[in-house]
Protein backbone atom coordinates (compact mmCIF):
# COMPACT_ATOMS: atom_id res chain seq x y z
CA UNK A 1 0.00 0.00 0.00
CA UNK A 2 0.81 3.56 -0.34
CA UNK A 3 1.12 6.05 2.30
CA UNK A 4 -0.76 9.39 1.75
CA UNK A 5 -0.02 12.44 3.78
CA UNK A 6 -2.65 15.57 4.38
CA UNK A 7 -1.51 18.95 4.57
CA UNK A 8 -2.77 20.59 7.76
CA UNK A 9 -1.66 24.33 6.86
CA UNK A 10 0.39 26.59 9.09
CA UNK A 11 -0.73 27.50 12.58
CA UNK A 12 -0.93 30.43 14.63
CA UNK A 13 -0.84 30.07 18.92
CA UNK A 14 -0.96 32.95 21.29
CA UNK A 15 0.82 33.02 24.50
CA UNK A 16 -1.18 35.10 27.66
CA UNK A 17 1.76 34.58 29.43
CA UNK A 18 0.17 31.22 31.57
CA UNK A 19 -1.09 28.94 28.34
CA UNK A 20 -0.80 28.53 24.96
CA UNK A 21 -3.94 28.34 22.53
CA UNK A 22 -4.40 28.11 18.83
CA UNK A 23 -5.40 31.02 17.45
CA UNK A 24 -5.45 30.27 13.66
CA UNK A 25 -5.65 26.74 12.25
CA UNK A 26 -5.73 25.30 8.52
CA UNK A 27 -3.10 27.60 6.87
CA UNK A 28 -5.85 30.58 7.38
CA UNK A 29 -8.34 28.61 5.54
CA UNK A 30 -6.22 27.81 2.92
CA UNK A 31 -4.11 24.47 3.90
CA UNK A 32 -1.16 24.98 0.65
CA UNK A 33 -0.38 27.67 3.58
CA UNK A 34 1.69 25.22 4.74
CA UNK A 35 4.78 27.84 6.65
CA UNK A 36 3.89 31.07 8.60
CA UNK A 37 7.33 32.09 8.16
CA UNK A 38 7.38 35.51 9.36
CA UNK A 39 6.08 37.89 12.09
CA UNK A 40 5.83 41.57 12.63
CA UNK A 41 3.99 44.17 14.27
CA UNK A 42 2.09 47.24 12.26
CA UNK A 43 -0.22 50.23 14.27
CA UNK A 44 -0.96 47.15 16.75
CA UNK A 45 -1.56 44.05 14.51
CA UNK A 46 0.11 41.28 14.03
CA UNK A 47 1.11 40.36 10.08
CA UNK A 48 1.71 37.39 9.23
CA UNK A 49 3.53 36.22 5.99
CA UNK A 50 3.39 32.82 4.62
CA UNK A 51 5.02 30.22 2.45
CA UNK A 52 2.99 29.42 -0.38
CA UNK A 53 4.19 27.06 -3.51
CA UNK A 54 0.79 26.51 -5.15
CA UNK A 55 -0.22 30.30 -5.30
CA UNK A 56 2.24 32.62 -4.21
CA UNK A 57 3.07 34.28 -0.77
CA UNK A 58 0.34 35.46 1.23
CA UNK A 59 0.26 38.27 4.36
CA UNK A 60 -2.63 38.04 6.85
CA UNK A 61 -3.19 40.51 9.94
CA UNK A 62 -4.16 39.26 13.08
CA UNK A 63 -5.78 42.13 15.13
CA UNK A 64 -5.93 39.93 18.44
CA UNK A 65 -9.35 38.44 17.20
CA UNK A 66 -9.14 37.84 13.63
CA UNK A 67 -7.34 37.18 11.15
CA UNK A 68 -7.66 39.18 7.49
CA UNK A 69 -5.97 38.57 4.03
CA UNK A 70 -3.75 41.66 2.82
CA UNK A 71 -1.76 40.02 0.34
CA UNK A 72 -2.42 37.09 -2.03
CA UNK A 73 -0.69 35.44 -5.17
CA UNK A 74 2.83 36.45 -3.83
CA UNK A 75 2.48 40.17 -4.47
CA UNK A 76 1.45 40.13 -7.38
CA UNK A 77 3.98 37.60 -8.74
CA UNK A 78 3.19 34.25 -7.74
CA UNK A 79 6.91 33.20 -8.06
CA UNK A 80 7.18 34.84 -4.76
CA UNK A 81 6.32 31.53 -2.82
CA UNK A 82 7.26 32.91 0.88
CA UNK A 83 7.55 35.64 2.45
CA UNK A 84 10.77 35.17 4.35
CA UNK A 85 11.06 38.41 6.37
CA UNK A 86 8.89 41.04 7.46
CA UNK A 87 9.94 44.45 9.45
CA UNK A 88 9.34 47.75 10.96
CA UNK A 89 11.12 50.50 9.86
CA UNK A 90 10.24 54.19 9.59
CA UNK A 91 6.88 54.06 9.85
CA UNK A 92 6.03 51.04 7.28
CA UNK A 93 6.14 47.37 7.18
CA UNK A 94 8.71 45.95 4.96
CA UNK A 95 8.40 42.25 3.46
CA UNK A 96 11.61 40.27 1.98
CA UNK A 97 10.55 37.34 -0.69
CA UNK A 98 11.98 34.03 -2.02
CA UNK A 99 11.06 34.42 -5.46
CA UNK A 100 11.62 30.96 -7.42
CA UNK A 101 14.73 28.89 -7.14
CA UNK A 102 18.16 29.01 -8.36
CA UNK A 103 19.18 28.90 -11.51
CA UNK A 104 15.56 29.34 -12.55
CA UNK A 105 14.39 32.97 -10.76
CA UNK A 106 13.86 36.16 -10.79
CA UNK A 107 15.77 37.71 -7.76
CA UNK A 108 14.20 38.40 -4.30
CA UNK A 109 11.61 41.54 -3.90
CA UNK A 110 11.13 44.05 -1.02
CA UNK A 111 7.76 45.26 -0.35
CA UNK A 112 6.35 47.89 1.83
CA UNK A 113 3.04 49.21 3.24
CA UNK A 114 2.80 52.17 5.19
CA UNK A 115 -1.63 50.85 6.14
CA UNK A 116 -0.95 47.52 6.16
CA UNK A 117 -3.03 47.00 2.47
CA UNK A 118 -1.57 49.25 -0.24
CA UNK A 119 1.87 47.86 -1.09
CA UNK A 120 4.80 48.73 -3.26
CA UNK A 121 7.88 47.04 -4.43
CA UNK A 122 11.02 48.78 -3.48
CA UNK A 123 13.47 46.63 -4.86
CA UNK A 124 13.00 43.57 -7.54
CA UNK A 125 15.34 41.20 -9.39
CA UNK A 126 17.41 40.31 -6.16
CA UNK A 127 19.53 43.47 -5.96
CA UNK A 128 20.55 43.51 -9.63
CA UNK A 129 21.46 39.35 -8.96
CA UNK A 130 18.21 36.84 -9.91
CA UNK A 131 21.34 34.21 -8.01
CA UNK A 132 19.95 36.13 -4.81
CA UNK A 133 16.62 34.02 -4.66
CA UNK A 134 15.71 35.23 -1.18
CA UNK A 135 15.40 38.56 1.08
CA UNK A 136 15.84 36.12 4.16
CA UNK A 137 16.00 38.42 7.07
CA UNK A 138 15.89 42.15 7.37
CA UNK A 139 16.77 44.42 10.65
CA UNK A 140 16.81 47.26 11.85
CA UNK A 141 20.12 49.42 13.20
CA UNK A 142 19.54 52.93 13.91
CA UNK A 143 18.05 55.00 11.02
CA UNK A 144 18.93 51.75 8.61
CA UNK A 145 17.45 48.66 7.55
CA UNK A 146 19.29 46.25 6.39
CA UNK A 147 18.59 43.27 4.00
CA UNK A 148 20.05 39.29 4.23
CA UNK A 149 20.06 37.43 0.75
CA UNK A 150 20.61 34.03 0.04
CA UNK A 151 22.86 33.13 -3.28
CA UNK A 152 23.72 30.03 -3.86
CA UNK A 153 25.79 30.74 -6.67
CA UNK A 154 28.18 33.48 -5.41
CA UNK A 155 27.30 33.87 -1.53
CA UNK A 156 25.28 35.48 0.68
CA UNK A 157 24.84 39.37 0.21
CA UNK A 158 23.77 42.43 2.64
CA UNK A 159 22.47 45.38 1.16
CA UNK A 160 20.77 48.71 3.33
CA UNK A 161 18.85 51.55 3.00
CA UNK A 162 18.22 54.40 4.78
CA UNK A 163 15.08 55.92 2.97
CA UNK A 164 13.73 52.59 2.42
CA UNK A 165 14.18 53.12 -1.14
CA UNK A 166 17.86 53.49 -2.27
CA UNK A 167 19.88 50.49 -1.83
CA UNK A 168 23.57 49.68 -1.17
CA UNK A 169 25.84 46.73 -0.38
CA UNK A 170 27.29 46.18 2.94
CA UNK A 171 28.85 42.76 1.66
CA UNK A 172 28.53 40.57 -1.38
CA UNK A 173 30.19 37.64 -2.46
CA UNK A 174 29.17 35.82 1.11
CA UNK A 175 31.97 35.92 3.89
Amino acid sequence: GTQQSEIAGAELWAYDGVNWAQAITGGFGDPTNAVASALAVLDGSLYIGTQNGYSGAQIWAHNGISATQVVSNGLADAFNVYVLSLVTFDGHLYAGTLNGAYPVAEGAEVWRTANGVDWTRVMTGGFGDAANIAVSALAVMSDTLYAGTQNQATGAEVWRTRDGLTWEPVLVGGF
